[in-house]
């Protein structure tokens, strides 16, 4: 699955929540634009709201896990 947000509580509730389920967390990162070693497939494609977002230097981060044993 994938996660791509303006939310940095959404982000961190999610990452929480799959820590005390035991999920895997691919990959996690609270700010994409801003940090180095994004994949670019996350960045590749701006919805209109992230760009609005990002205009407002709003954060944008992003959360890829897979879900087992649910």
């Amino acid at each position: 699955m994938h996660l791509k947000t303006d939310s940095e509580f959404m982000h961190g509730y999610t990452l929480g929540l799959l820590h005390g389920l035991g999920q895997d967390i691919h990959f996690a990162q609270h700010d994409v634009y801003g940090t180095t070693g994004t994949p670019e497939v996350v960045t590749a494609v701006q919805t209109f709201y992230e760009s609005q977002y990002l205009t407002e230097e709003k954060k944008i981060t992003y959360t890829s896990f897979s879900l087992r044993g649910l």
